[in-house]
């Protein structure tokens, strides 16, 4: 038996609907932070995806995994029997996976080369795993956000490949964004195919269209989209146009990997634009302080508070 830890506790609590608003925000800010949370984030998601959770879950999932001691109670047993079988199954499905992974770091972007000479572009947090016989087999597996600039070669089509969906092309450019329910498909240049794996539907994307896809309600929509904006990341660039202060702070903290809050009421309907191109985080904050007419302090290691400067 294995005593719960509290990374896991919280995940079991998010996914079974057990968090306030409040919670659930600053728990999905801890994920984009903490690469082992994510994981295990993971693992338990997989789970409660391929299983019924009414049937096999109780209902205050936190409550009757531990007891009083701090023991795991049947519930974790039947949990840790389903991990096995998940990623028996996970495995059973995706012989691809295993062999080599690439990674970038919280708060980085990094570029890479495959064994066909295509070109990924990761960005912060995300990884990428493809198998030994990748040159007979193109498909990679994606968890985050990545380009691709894919190398042509008809005989062996290249595919980006999720629990949910993949990606067909032959030789072309376009960005994937897989993480929690929205998931993104954006063309640059060339034809690329979305599957979803569930019903087999299938979406064409011509060059300057992408697809966005809410994995939960599944809805799906696709439209225009500017690929010097989209893309910016792939450039090391973080580009902010005329969006609202708090939604910023997604992109922010994903990009330097640190965390930025905000407690001035004041500033929530605030919009700030900018470029930042190659700054790193002091330069980042020196000029955020002042395009938006704040001041940032550091509260602890890599937490930062934005304050109006007509509040201090």
């Amino acid at each position: 038996m294995k005593n719960i830890t509290r990374k896991e506790r919280k995940c079991i609590r998010y996914l079974s609907g057990e968090m306030s608003t409040e919670d659930r925000s600053v728990f999905e800010i801890e994920l984009s932070l903490d690469l082992e949370l994510k994981k295990i984030f993971e693992t338990y998601k997989v789970i409660w995806q391929q299983y019924d959770k009414e049937a096999l879950i109780p209902d205050s999932l936190e409550e009757k995994v531990v007891s009083q001691n701090g023991k795991v109670k049947l519930a974790i047993g039947m949990l840790m029997l389903m991990i096995f079988g998940a990623f028996l199954y996970f495995y059973q499905l995706n012989p691809l996976i295993a062999q080599h992974q690439l990674s970038a770091g919280y708060g980085e972007r990094k570029t890479f080369f495959l064994p066909d000479s295509s070109k990924v572009i990761l960005n912060a947090g995300s990884e990428l795993y493809y198998s030994n016989n990748f040159k007979d087999h193109r498909v990679v597996e994606l968890t985050g956000e990545g380009y691709f600039e894919v190398k042509k070669d008809k005989e062996h089509p290249f595919s980006v490949q999720s629990k949910q969906f993949k990606v067909r092309v032959l030789g072309t450019s376009f960005s994937v964004k897989n993480s929690f329910n929205n998931k993104e498909v954006a063309l640059k240049e060339g034809k690329v195919e979305f599957i979803q794996n569930d019903n087999k539907d299938k979406i064409t994307l011509a060059p300057g269209e992408r697809l966005l896809w809410d994995s939960k309600t599944n809805q799906v929509h696709k439209e225009q989209f500017n690929a010097e904006k989209e893309l910016a990341w792939t450039t090391n660039t973080l580009l902010l146009d005329n969006v609202l202060f708090l939604e910023a702070l997604k992109d922010i903290n994903q990009f330097y990997g640190v965390k930025f809050v905000i407690q001035d009421n004041t500033l929530l309907d605030q919009h700030i634009t900018g470029m930042f191109k190659n700054e790193n985080l002091k330069e980042f904050i020196s000029s955020l302080e002042f395009i938006a007419n704040v001041k940032v302090k550091e509260l602890q290691d890599n937490i930062f508070l934005i304050k109006s400067l007509h509040h201090d």
